[in-house]
């Protein structure tokens, strides 16, 4: 497993702009898990997309970004230009039990979300 920081991730992965909402969580870029944004995630996922597809999950000891599309402890997800590899896992831990956010401004933010 790789862990970063969620700084290091928007640096290597550039997740997109949510073009379906304005005020989106993560400044603009995370999609929520149901109605149109849901759709927009899976269209992706299901049509060339899915290492492409990131999810924001609520796990032990506090909140995490990990590559994929999952279920379980969902709170959101990300769609990102860059996609990760058939083999890799990561997690990024965005918050902690404790309610420290670990997670700062991006750098970088693609506009356009694909």
């Amino acid at each position: 497993m790789t862990n970063m920081t969620y700084e290091e991730w928007v640096a290597k992965f550039k997740p997109t702009l949510n073009h379906l909402v304005r005020d989106a969580s993560f400044e603009g870029m995370m999609f929520e898990t149901w109605g149109a944004e849901l759709d927009f995630v899976l269209q992706v996922v299901n049509n060339g997309g899915k290492l492409r597809v990131w999810t924001y999950i609520d796990g032990d000891g506090g909140t995490y970004i990990v590559d994929g599309y999952r279920l379980v402890n969902r709170i959101g997800y990300f769609i990102c230009d860059v996609p990760f590899g058939d083999d890799d896992v990561y997690e990024i831990q965005v918050s902690k039990d404790d309610e420290t956010e670990l997670w700062y401004k991006p750098r970088h933010v693609s506009k356009d979300a694909q």
